[in-house]
């Protein structure tokens, strides 16, 4: 079931939903196109929602251009490389670096003129691998191209993330200007079978909330409260910025 919304041009975006791709899982993805005033350009807002039956491990790839450029948490790079896995694709991915998060994390990093930075929801035992493709493969076949894969455990989770495009870099004159963005943070406030609350927090201590119904079949008449840590949040329609 999928279901869209662009009633309001500042926020607009697309929902959807699985069932029986993994045995006892169900996952909704949603993703939203926000122009907002404090931003030189709209950030897409990735809210990736999964119900299971059990706790598992969950990995969310992230496939990008460029060259890293920093990050807010340490790393350790691979003095010798193996794959990330030794089946399902991990085994063609070499494990160049990781690190472990408490709190969200940020990633930017560099292409062409202009800089990305990836700012995803995270918490204790949350893990951020560097991986790039080539493993196992003798015959060269593989192209050799970087990923990231943001590790996390749980039962009913939600990966939320935000892509902001930033700044200018102009390598004939080697000038930069924006290097770093604005995002700071992404928490998940909470989430249920109603609706997911996120709130995304800027270097400028600017706090968005942003709504997304989990119900099917809704409408921009749709009415929908939360309450989560003792806070009510209540919106219509499919998404709200709050």
């Amino acid at each position: 079931k999928h279901f869209f919304v662009a009633d309001n041009p500042a926020l607009q975006g697309m929902s959807g939903r699985i069932s029986g791709y993994y045995d006892g899982v169900d996952m909704q993805r949603s993703v939203i196109l926000a122009e907002l005033p404090e931003f030189e350009k709209p950030l897409i807002i990735d809210l990736y929602r999964i119900e299971a039956d059990a706790v598992h491990q969950y990995d969310l790839p992230v496939h990008y251009s460029g060259q890293i450029i920093r990050t807010d948490f340490d790393y350790q790079v691979e003095n010798t490389l193996k794959p990330v896995g030794v089946d399902n694709g991990y085994q063609h991915l070499w494990n160049v670096a990781s690190g472990q998060v408490t709190q969200s994390s940020l990633v930017s990093w560099l292409h062409d003129s202009s800089y990305y930075s990836l700012v995803t929801s995270g918490g204790d035992g949350s893990d951020v691998i560097f991986a790039r493709t080539g493993a196992n493969d003798p015959s060269f076949n593989l192209r050799s191209e970087p990923a990231l894969i943001i590790r996390q455990s749980g039962q009913n989770h939600v990966f939320a993330s935000v892509l902001e495009t930033h700044g200018y870099f102009n390598e004939s004159m080697e000038a930069s200007v924006g290097a770093r963005g604005l995002v700071e943070s992404v928490v998940v406030v909470g989430h249920n079978s109603v609706g997911t609350i996120v709130r995304i927090l800027t270097t400028l201590k600017k706090s968005y909330v942003v709504a997304v119904s989990n119900l099917p079949n809704v409408d921009k008449e749709s009415i929908h409260t939360v309450v989560f840590e003792g806070e009510t949040f209540t919106w219509s329609g499919a998404f709200a910025l709050l």
